[in-house]
Parts: structure tokens; C-alpha cells; sequence
């Protein structure tokens, strides 16, 4: 009610205001980054920080292409320059993978309840629903993959691109679907689906290239909690603050 009467109104202020102004909206949240780099300043880190965030919120989509080229270039370096790296390469590819995928997730669902609370503004009211949706997601995604390895073992491979395949398009048309609630929802609960898929295809694989259970459930485990809170530091820290949110 209220922000469908005063969002018109703010539109309005938004076109009268000069070229080159600092205005903060919610695809580009200039008061959060100014924040943040306050309380660098603030904290001591210096003037050095924040010209490093600057440079970086400029660099724009080629950021996740220079890293993750920086990943292939020491992949490839590691497996050339040890010997016997390849035939342990299992263990560190598979780990990377669930790392990523929890970061990705992480960093997905948070993104999507910035999305939700910026548009409706009551986040606080379906925050347990969508964290339920995204949970839920992830269960049935780990659900799915594992009977379909348990029919076919041998096509961990195929699932795993059908997997990120699909999980790609998903992410590239976040900003492109509507903002209604319904559909925010459902976005959260597919966010899950897809991110719940790689672990079933990672155990899989490390039982296939003769890795124990045990130390395979571990590892699964520890990576999969330490790639989500880094999507989760990244998503608050670095996307919405620097990139904004396309609304």
C-alpha cells in the first residue's frame, strides 16, 4: 500500500535529478557501498581499500571471467608442474565443485531475498518460507540426482552437464523474470533444486576414482559450508554494494 503510493512519487524525484547525481536505488545501492567503505576507512584500512573497490566495481562483468580463467591457468600449472597430480586430481576438481556450488547457492538465495524485500518490502513477514523453499529445493535436488545415479551410475558425467547446463540458464535469467512474489518464491525453490545436485554427482564421482566414503562425506561437507559462506560474504560485501541488483 504504502510503497505503491510513494514509489511513483520517488520515479518522479529520480528523473528531475541532475546528471551525474549520487542517488541511491535499489539496482544501485550507492549508500550501501559508501558504507562500506566508510567503515573501511574508519577501521583503519586506509584510502588504498577503497580505491581498490573502486577500481573493482568498474571491472564489471569481466571480473568473474578473469577468475575464473586465473582457476583454469592454475589447474593446468598444478597438474603439469607435480607428478602424480593427475591421478589426484579427483579429489581437488569434485571439491571444487561443491565449494563453488554452495557459494553459488548461498550467494543465489540471498540475492533473490534482496530482490524479494526491495520489490515488496516485507521480507521480514517470508523470510522463513523462502529459506524453507530454498531448503526444500535442495533436498529434492539431492533427491532427484541420486536416483538417477543409482539407475545408471556410469552417467555421472552427463548428468553433471545437464546439471550445470541448466543451472546456467537459470542464473543468466534472474533479472529478466518478474518481480511478483509467487514467482520469487518459485525462483528460490529452483535455486535450491539446482544447487542440491552436485552433491549426489560429487559423491559419486569420488567413489568411482576409489576415495572412502568417510573421507568423501567430509569432504563433501566441510567444502560445502565454506563455498556458502564465502558466496555469502561475496553476495553482501561485493555484488549487491558494488553491482547492484537489476530490477
Amino acid at each position: 500500500g504504502v510503497q505503491t503510493c510513494a514509489l511513483p512519487i520517488y520515479n518522479e524525484r529520480l528523473a528531475d535529478a541532475p546528471p551525474g547525481a549520487l542517488i541511491n536505488t535499489d539496482s544501485r545501492p550507492t549508500a550501501l557501498l559508501h558504507g562500506l567503505l566508510l567503515a573501511a576507512r574508519e577501521s583503519g584500512l586506509g584510502p588504498q581499500l577503497a580505491d581498490g573497490v573502486r577500481r573493482l566495481a568498474g571491472g564489471g562483468a569481466a571480473i568473474p571471467v578473469v577468475v575464473l580463467g586465473l582457476v583454469v591457468l592454475l589447474r593446468l600449472a598444478y597438474r603439469r608442474g607435480l607428478p602424480g597430480a593427475s591421478s589426484s586430481a579427483g579429489e581437488w576438481e569434485w571439491g571444487y565443485v561443491v565449494a563453488a556450488a554452495g557459494g553459488v547457492g548461498m550467494a543465489a538465495s540471498l540475492l533473490l531475498m534482496f530482490r524479494f524485500q526491495a520489490r515488496h518490502g516485507t521480507l521480514f513477514t517470508y523470510v522463513g518460507l523462502l529459506t524453507a523453499l530454498f531448503m526444500l529445493g535442495l533436498a529434492l535436488g539431492g533427491w532427484l540426482v541420486t536416483r538417477r545415479l543409482a539407475a545408471a551410475p556410469a552417467r555421472v558425467p552427463a548428468v553433471f552437464g545437464m546439471l550445470v547446463a541448466g543451472h546456467v540458464c537459470l542464473l543468466s535469467v534472474l533479472a529478466a523474470l518478474p518481480d511478483a512474489a509467487p514467482a520469487l518464491a518459485a525462483l528460490c525453490l529452483a535455486a535450491g533444486l539446482f544447487s542440491g545436485g552436485y552433491v549426489p554427482v560429487a559423491a559419486a564421482a569420488l567413489r568411482a576414482a576409489g576415495v572412502a566414503d568417510v573421507r568423501a562425506g567430509g569432504l563433501i561437507e566441510a567444502l560445502d559450508h565454506t563455498g556458502g559462506a564465502c558466496g555469502g560474504l561475496l553476495a553482501g560485501l561485493v555484488l549487491v554494494p558494488m553491482f547492484g541488483l537489476p530490477m
